[in-house]
């Protein structure tokens, strides 16, 4: 959603208890979107009349298919970022939310729609991914509150 010459998105931090891991996308190799073939988390714009976590639920759902099941949604945080965050056709500021999910739906129950693949990774797996810069920033910045989480059920 476009409102106030800012676009307002929103980026889930999905974890897989079972599996100790989280969930991220393989970007479509395209050279007209932001970051092609990088690793992203689920997530996009907010459209008009959504809140963020409706968003983020629409956004799972186009990613990978309605057998995705989300639970345990929680905002755990936001950035105010300049346009060069932006999705490539646009050129406004990005005010950003970041929730944190929980899944127990299975990697080959996915069905990737948006992207070349998913996958869930640990913290120590990431290291070995080519993330899209901003998300690689961010989950420096929430690995303290997400080990929290995994370890105390915080939520």
């Amino acid at each position: 959603m476009t409102y106030d010459g800012r676009i307002y998105g929103v980026k889930g931090i999905i974890r897989n208890p079972s599996l100790g891991k989280y969930l991220f996308i393989q970007r479509d190799d395209k050279p007209q979107i932001t970051n092609p073939g990088k690793w992203d988390l689920v997530g996009g714009e907010i459209e008009s009349g959504e809140t963020a976590d409706t968003a983020l639920l629409r956004e799972a759902r186009e990613e990978l298919g309605e057998s995705l099941v989300l639970v345990r949604l929680k905002k755990i945080g936001g950035h105010s970022l300049g346009p060069e965050h932006a999705p490539a056709h646009k050129s406004l500021p990005l005010e950003l939310e970041v929730w944190y999910a929980e899944t127990e739906t299975p990697l080959e129950a996915l069905h990737v729609i948006e992207g070349q693949r998913a996958g869930y990774f640990s913290f120590e797996e990431l290291g070995n991914l080519d993330l899209v810069p901003l998300i690689k920033e961010s989950l420096s910045d929430y690995s303290h509150l997400l080990k929290r989480i995994a370890s105390t059920q915080l939520f």
